[in-house]
């Protein structure tokens, strides 16, 4: 093996290492109460699949993002959430709202 190609898998290496380390620190950290109850409220919905909950909790999300009750980052998250749980993706989304509760356990 050439010096350049030992370079290059040491390279690769490292990156995928990285990515790695990266994806395992993924999280919401600590957000706002308004963003743990629209959270909370979505995980409920999504558990019981419904779409009529899910509605709800957008409304509730868009007043609250009206009232600048959470960051615009936490409204996105959110936003992301209630959109999985609209295609039907119910699991995902509320994996998502209960990473982002348990987040607020392990920042307190």
């Amino acid at each position: 093996m050439s010096g350049k190609t030992a370079l290059a898998y040491f390279a690769v290496a490292a990156v995928v290492i990285a990515l790695v380390v990266w994806s395992s620190n993924q999280g919401y950290g600590k957000v706002s109460q308004s963003a743990y109850e629209v959270a909370t409220a979505t995980y409920s919905a999504s558990l019981a699949r419904s779409l009529e909950r899910i509605e709800s909790v957008e409304e509730l999300l868009e007043e609250d993002s009206r009232l600048a009750a959470m960051s615009e980052q936490e409204v996105r998250w959110l936003r992301d959430i209630l959109d999985s749980a609209k295609a039907g993706h119910w699991e995902e989304a509320a994996d998502a709202a209960r990473m982002m509760m348990e987040d607020q356990v392990e920042h307190q």
